[in-house]
Parts: structure tokens; sequence; C-alpha cells
């Protein structure tokens, strides 16, 4: 977050780093939306991965998903009603090691052994749980977001899902009720960008003109 507050020749404002992995757009825009909700503003929020470095090119379960790809928005007050509704999120730590790099970390340091063991890799032990869990948590949160305003799947105007595989988009918009039409699908041409995927996802699809303002997404 520094570096890009210098890259940008910014004053001295706040500046910080909040990782949550493919959530990671997400959660920067709840941060940027509470920063906003208690005077400060503009906030910008930046979703950037770069997922190949972290690939065993031999590890067709990983290699052939995960790419690299940044996307940012920029937040600040505006009428009631309008921008952001709601957000919501939630976490499971008991996936902790679900998809995850074993070392480098404060309980694996980098060393020649790990490096040599291979070990700064992304590993998925068993992708079929992980499908179910992603396809479930992001139903059922996204059903609890549209509650809260007043609203339904059928409300929804765009579907913006995180673009971890096709099955899992497809999925998602089959649980929720949405025809693909009305889904923003971008994986078969960038890959997972991790954290990223949504804001790219959505970037594209607002500057194809697919949802419009009062659109709701």
């Amino acid at each position: 977050a520094c570096g890009v507050h210098a890259a940008l020749g910014l004053a001295p404002i706040p500046a910080a780093d909040v990782v949550a992995a493919c959530a990671g757009f997400v959660f920067a825009l709840d941060a940027a939306a509470r920063a906003v909700l208690t005077g400060e503003g503009p906030v910008l929020a930046i979703a950037a991965d770069a997922r190949s470095r972290w690939l065993d090119v031999t590890d067709r379960a990983t290699c052939a998903l995960f790419a690299d790809g940044a996307g940012a928005a920029v937040l600040g007050p505006g009428p009631v009603g309008q921008g952001l509704l709601a957000i919501g999120t939630l976490s499971d730590g008991a996936g902790a090691k679900s998809i995850y790099v074993p070392a480098g970390g404060a309980r694996e340091p980098a060393s020649a052994e790990t490096v040599a063991a291979g070990r700064h890799r992304i590993v998925m032990h068993d992708g079929p749980q992980i499908y179910l869990e992603a396809v479930a948590g992001m139903v059922a949160v996204a059903t609890e977001v549209l509650a809260a305003c007043g609203l339904t799947f059928a409300d929804v105007d765009l579907l913006v899902p995180h673009q971890a595989n096709f099955h899992i988009v497809k999925r998602v918009a089959w649980k929720a009720g949405v025809p693909m039409e009305k889904v923003a699908l971008n994986i078969e041409r960038v890959g997972n960008i991790s954290g990223a995927t949504t804001a790219v996802a959505l970037a594209e699809a607002l500057a194809a003109g697919r949802v419009g303002p009062g659109g709701k997404v």
C-alpha cells in the first residue's frame, strides 16, 4: 500500500494492506466504505494479485486456474439509496488450509530447504469440497445481503461473482436462479485473478454497458 501511495505521489494520508485472498476486493471495499462513512474520502480501494508467482506448473489442479490482475475503485460520499447499498462478508477459519502456500510466513519461514521442497507453491488438497463450500457460501452471503435490503435475486440486474472457475460461477447462478445472461463472466479470458476478479469483472461489465445507473449489482 505504501508503495502505491508513493507511486501516486499522494500527500501524507493513511495507506494500509488488507489481505483476504479471493475476497480481497470485497474486504477492501468494506474498509473503504467504513472510512467514507466516518468522514474520510475519497478512498481508493485496490485489489491486486500475481498468483502466477506461486504456481506449481506440474499441478493441473491449480496451474490451469490462477492468473495475475488488478482492479480498483474510488469511493466517496453519495446520496442515500445509491452507490453501495450493503456489504456482507464472512470467514470460516476451518478452511484456512483449503487453498494455501505452506511456507514463507512466520510459521514456516523461507529457507533453502523450503524452496527446494517446493513449499512456496499454491496447494489445493480437496477441490470438490472447496467447490461445494464456495458455492454455498457465496449464495448464502448474497441472499442475506439482499434480504437486508428488502431484495431477492429476482431483483438483481447483474450478478458479479468471484471468478474462481467456470463451474463455480455457473453453479452459483443456478442456485441463485439468475440466468447466465445476467452474470458477469471473464474467467475464460483472464483466469482466476484472486482478489481482483470481482473488480475487473465489474469494470468490464460497466464499460460494456451491461448495467447502468440505478441497476442492482
